[in-house]
């Protein structure tokens, strides 16, 4: 099913740390949205600006594995602080496609949106 993006112009180069096998498993058969709760910004595939962050050992597990992806942002959601209970349902009735949040951003912050 294809999605209606408010501004199909608005790509960017972005970075995914991962492991080895997760990586593997993109290339071959894509980026899948995880079911896991609990997420700053709610459910989605987190990319970071800079490689710094993706390549943390929280994401790559030892593995030094970093995608450079070039990603379809559209209209993009700036926020300033964490909102756990964000949806792809709520971002598009506020008339956005993806959200973005400067490094920095802590847990600490989150809100009972």
């Amino acid at each position: 099913m294809k999605t209606k993006v408010f501004d199909p112009t608005r790509c960017d180069l972005k970075f995914y740390g991962t492991t080895a096998q997760a990586c593997n498993d993109i290339i071959q058969s894509g980026f899948r949205l995880p079911i896991s709760k609990g997420q700053m910004f709610g459910p989605g595939i987190y990319f970071a600006s800079e490689s710094s962050k993706s390549a943390q050992e929280l994401y790559t597990k030892g593995s030094n594995m970093l995608l450079v992806c070039e990603v379809l942002l559209g209209k993009v959601k700036t926020v300033d602080r964490a909102c756990p209970q964000m949806t792809k349902t709520k971002l598009r009735g506020e008339g956005y496609d993806s959200l973005f949040a400067k490094r920095g951003t802590k847990r600490d912050r989150w809100s009972s949106e």
